[in-house]
Formats: structure tokens, C-alpha cells, sequence
């Protein structure tokens, strides 16, 4: 394979920036994103084709803001994204280099999904959290090395559900049961976040394949049957349902964190109070769940406009995009892989400014998640290896357009929601 030397210079620097001494450091994760932006640029120019230009632009752009926040947050935190930015880099080069392999083609995501599923079945005996709260989610492997194997399992499904499904038809019965299996093995480990990541790309693939929207209003009925009994008999969801709808009521508890935001995202005004002068400490996990909110503390609501306008040119280009793909396999994965990065940019931002429930899922590209950045790199890697359909593309199925139009519009309902805490308080 060709430049092997430059992918091993990537993996040096990730492990340097790992040992990188305690303090300073900015500098260290400043180069670090230039050198992966640099070489992702270098290496798509050659085996790329330029449609998919701007959402990898979008892409870089949003890394190296979270970049920037982990380092303000916590230097040693932003040190090791920097260094797993660096291998994520290295992993879409040579995805790009070898044309995807077997995966690009649509084969092996059964074996990826069924060994992750065993990966998370450990975690049911031997899952851990690194800090000894929370859903014990990450498998320990060595002194020091703990992985979510949750992450490769929602990867791995967006593909597998794309390979599943059929233009016209959608997703089979053994599909929607594999679905609800998937879905299941996160709740039991306490992701529920995840597992309803699962069912909206499920969704979002089913109905754009077969051109119908009837499988969202069944789930939204379903839903709204079976809320009050998960209110009634599972804490973790009662917990989640009153912290959106009433956090006043218990501000020491349930109700700290969605309140600790609003009140930093007062702060923030039109400006923001400026890079390094916000309190983001005071909103729990401002790294990870709410670093939607502490950039708008400090960049203000105009930077949460830019925020947002990014994740939008990132997940609504590739869903646009996706429609010049070739049909069948490659463009079933265009619609997989855009729609989990857009439920899960959607959800997070409107979680953080309470349009939803929160999911206490990163924000994509922008929150501290090693797991998280390198399994979207993967996907946008795999998807991108696929040049436009010629000599012209089919026009998007209607049901493919409106949740585009959907994605777009809770975009908007964000800013607007965040104006009234911010410009109007």
C-alpha cells in the first residue's frame, strides 16, 4: 500500500501526544490538527472525487472547534482527541487508499455488528466508567484501555441496515427483528440514548428506501403509548422526562444540569463573553453532553449559528449527496451514515437546550469521545469512496427530502430556542 510510512508517522504522533507531560500543550494540539487536516486534504485530492469536498471541509472545521474548547476545558483531554484525530486521519487514508475494501462493497458489516454485540455483552459482566458513574459502558482490555463497544455497534448497524434494505420495499421483517434486538442490548446496558440512535437511523433508512414515511407516525404512536408505563417503572427514563419537562422542580438533582445550561447560555448573549472567560465548569459534562453549551457561553449565539451551520453542511451535504450515488448498496449507505450523524447532531443540540429529552450522546466531531470520532471517520471514510452516479443522478425520494427538510428545521427550532435564553433572557 502506498505512503505506509506517513500512516506509521500519524500513529507516532497520537502516541506522543498520549504522553504528552501534565500542563501546556495547546501548541501540541494545534499542530496535531493541522497535520491530520493537511494529510486528510492531501490524500483526498488523489482518491476522492470533489463532490464530497465540502462536508470533509465541514468536517475538519468542526474538529478543530472541539479542539479549541477541550483544550480550554481540559488540556490533557483535548491532547489525547488530538492524538486520536490523528489516527482517525490515518484509518480514512487508508480506507480511501484501498477503495474501502470489502466494506465499502457492502460485505462483512454482519461479522462487524455480531462482534460488537459480543463486546457488549461483556460489558453486562465486566463494563466499567472511568470515572465510577454512570452506565458502565466501556470494556476493559488493559491497565488504561477502556473501549465502548457501543460505538462499534452503532457503526456497524448503519451499515448493516443499509445493506439489508431495497429500493422500494425497505427493511424486512428479519431486519426490523434485528433492530429491536440491537436496540435491546444497549438498553440492558443502559445506553438508551444509543438504542434510540438505533431505531431512528432504522427509520430514516427503512422509509427513505421504500419512499414511504408511514413507519415514523407507527413509531411516533408507539411511543406515545408506551412513555407513561417507561415513566411509571424505569428511573433512568423517569429521570430523563423531568429534567426536560420540570428541572425547577429538584434544581439540586435531576433538574442541576438542564438549568446549569440555560443559565450559561444566558451568558453568552450575542458575542459570548469570549474564549477562556466563560464558567463552563459549572454545567456538568461540558466536555462531553454540553459542549453545545459552552460554546455558546463563550462564542455566543452567533457561534452557535456558525455550530450549527456546520453539522448541517456536513449531514445534510452527505444526505444530499447520497442521492448521486449509485442505487442499491451505495446509496442505501449514503442515507445510513447521514441520518446517524444527523439524529445524533439534532438530538444533542436540541437535548442541551431542552426542545427534547437528552440523549447523553456527543455532540459529533465537536464533544471528547476517542470511540466516537474514529467509528464517523470510518463511516464518512467508506462513504466517500464512492464517486457520483453517471451520467446524472436520480432525484431524492420525497420521503428522503423531508427528513432533510425536517433535520433542517430542528436546526432552526435550536437557534431560536437558544435566542430566547440568550438575546431575550
Amino acid at each position: 500500500m502506498q505512503h505506509t510510512w506517513l500512516f506509521g508517522a500519524l500513529a507516532g504522533l497520537a502516541g506522543a501526544l498520549h504522553a504528552w507531560p501534565p500542563g501546556g500543550g495547546l501548541w501540541a494540539v494545534l499542530a496535531a490538527w493541522v497535520a491530520g487536516t493537511g494529510v486528510a486534504a492531501w490524500v483526498a485530492v488523489r482518491r476522492v472525487h470533489r463532490m464530497w469536498y465540502g462536508p470533509l471541509a465541514a468536517v475538519a472545521a468542526l474538529v478543530g472547534v472541539g479542539l479549541l474548547l477541550q483544550a480550554r476545558l481540559e488540556p490533557a483531554a483535548a491532547r489525547r482527541q488530538a492524538g486520536v484525530w490523528l489516527l482517525s486521519v490515518a484509518l480514512a487514508a487508508v480506507i480511501w487508499q484501498t477503495r474501502g475494501g470489502p466494506w465499502a462493497r457492502g460485505r462483512g458489516w454482519g461479522w462487524l455488528l455480531a462482534g460488537f454485540a459480543v463486546g457488549v455483552l461483556l460489558t453486562y459482566r465486566w463494563g466499567v466508567h472511568p470515572a465510577g458513574l454512570g452506565g458502565r459502558l466501556w470494556l476493559p482490555l488493559a491497565p488504561g484501555v477502556l473501549i465502548p463497544p457501543g460505538e462499534g455497534l452503532k457503526a456497524a448497524w448503519v451499515g448493516w441496515v443499509a445493506r439489508r434494505s431495497a429500493p422500494g420495499r425497505g427493511l424486512d421483517p428479519r431486519g426490523w427483528a434485528v433492530a429491536l434486538l440491537v436496540a435491546g442490548l444497549l438498553v440492558g446496558q443502559g445506553d438508551w440514548g444509543s438504542a434510540g440512535l438505533v431505531v431512528l437511523v432504522t427509520l430514516s433508512v427503512h422509509t427513505a428506501q421504500a419512499n414511504r414515511l408511514r413507519a415514523w407516525a407507527l413509531v411516533a404512536v408507539a411511543v406515545v403509548v408506551l412513555t407513561p408505563g417507561l415513566v411509571a417503572h424505569v428511573p433512568r427514563v423517569a429521570q430523563r422526562w423531568n429534567a426536560w419537562l420540570w428541572p425547577a422542580r429538584d434544581p439540586l438533582g435531576y433538574g442541576y444540569q438542564p438549568l446549569a445550561a440555560q443559565t450559561a447560555l444566558q451568558r453568552g448573549g450575542w458575542w459570548g463573553v469570549g474564549l477562556g472567560q466563560g464558567q463552563p465548569q459549572q454545567v456538568p459534562l461540558a466536555l462531553t453532553d454540553f459542549i453545545f453549551v459552552a460554546w455558546g457561553e463563550e462564542g455566543g449565539w452567533l457561534g452557535l449559528v456558525a455550530l450549527v451551520a456546520l453539522e448541517a453542511a456536513v449531514w445534510l451535504g452527505l444526505a444530499r449527496r447520497a442521492c448521486g450515488l449509485p442505487a442499491g448498496w451505495p446509496r442505501a449507505l449514503g442515507f445510513g451514515v447521514s441520518a446517524y450523524g444527523a439524529h445524533l447532531a439534532a438530538w444533542v443540540m436540541a437535548g442541551n437546550v431542552r426542545l427534547v429529552p437528552l440523549s447523553g450522546l456527543p455532540l459529533p466531531w465537536v464533544a471528547h469521545g476517542g470511540a466516537t470520532l474514529v467509528a464517523l471517520s470510518a463511516l464518512v471514510a467508506w462513504l466517500t469512496t464512492w464517486p457520483p452516479r453517471s451520467p446524472s443522478p436520480e432525484p431524492c425520494p420525497r420521503a428522503w427530502r423531508a427528513q432533510q427538510w425536517a433535520w433542517g428545521g430542528l436546526g432552526v427550532a435550536v437557534l431560536l430556542r437558544a435566542a430566547r435564553w440568550m438575546l431575550w433572557p
